[in-house]
């Protein structure tokens, strides 16, 4: 599966969004997608008009354009373009503090800016990629929450994605007493009770 963005975006001069890092250095895309690696997860997947929205209403002020091109063959990223160009990092911080999902999810709020959503199989693979590379534990808490019967990402995200296990234990269709989502290692959704306490992910 083949995924192209080209998009246009104003932004102002080095700043957070949520989970994506505005750069202002101008790159080729190669170090671009570098300096994301080395400081961040990697250069920020948009993946919807919703997110990129959010953007374009978070960053007004100093207009710069610049743009983003990239595609995803298996698990690498490819360049569709080049030139030197501003662009956005995503930031995902695996933290190694073993917490309920209510204490997890404050503590994001409080010292990052929020567990993760992962709207996309894109967002999904990072975020596994970052656990793999980790290497601290079997699970983590994600923004995955059951509430009035349904799940939803605590952040509002759409769930549009889904990676709950395709066989076997399927207790997430009506979770009892387990209504809070955490990601394994091979990138399952699992939901665990939520005084469980977990490593966690965030924004």
């Amino acid at each position: 599966m083949k995924i192209n963005f080209q998009i246009l975006f104003i932004a102002s001069v080095s700043a957070q969004f949520g989970k994506h890092v505005y750069v202002e250095h101008e790159y080729e895309w190669p170090e671009a997608q570098q300096y994301c690696r080395d400081h961040y997860t990697d250069l920020s997947p948009l993946t919807s008009h919703r997110e990129e929205m959010k953007l374009k209403t978070a960053t007004t002020g100093k207009v710069q354009k610049f743009w983003i091109g990239l595609y995803r063959n298996g698990t690498d990223w490819k360049w569709s373009g080049g030139g030197h160009f501003h662009f956005f990092c995503i930031n995902l911080i695996v933290m190694e503090t073993k917490r309920t999902w209510l204490q997890a999810m404050w503590q994001c709020k409080n010292t990052h800016t929020a567990l993760v959503s992962l709207a996309s199989e894109t967002e999904h693979l990072l975020a596994v990629r970052e656990i793999q590379q980790d290497d601290v534990t079997e699970l983590v808490w994600i923004g995955l929450r059951f509430l009035q019967d349904r799940w939803l990402w605590v952040n509002d995200d759409p769930l549009d994605y889904q990676a709950w296990p395709k066989e076997g234990d399927q207790d997430h269709l009506c979770p009892l007493w387990k209504r809070c989502g955490a990601l394994t290692k091979e990138g399952r959704w699992e939901n665990w009770d939520c005084d469980a306490r977990l490593n966690f992910i965030c924004y």
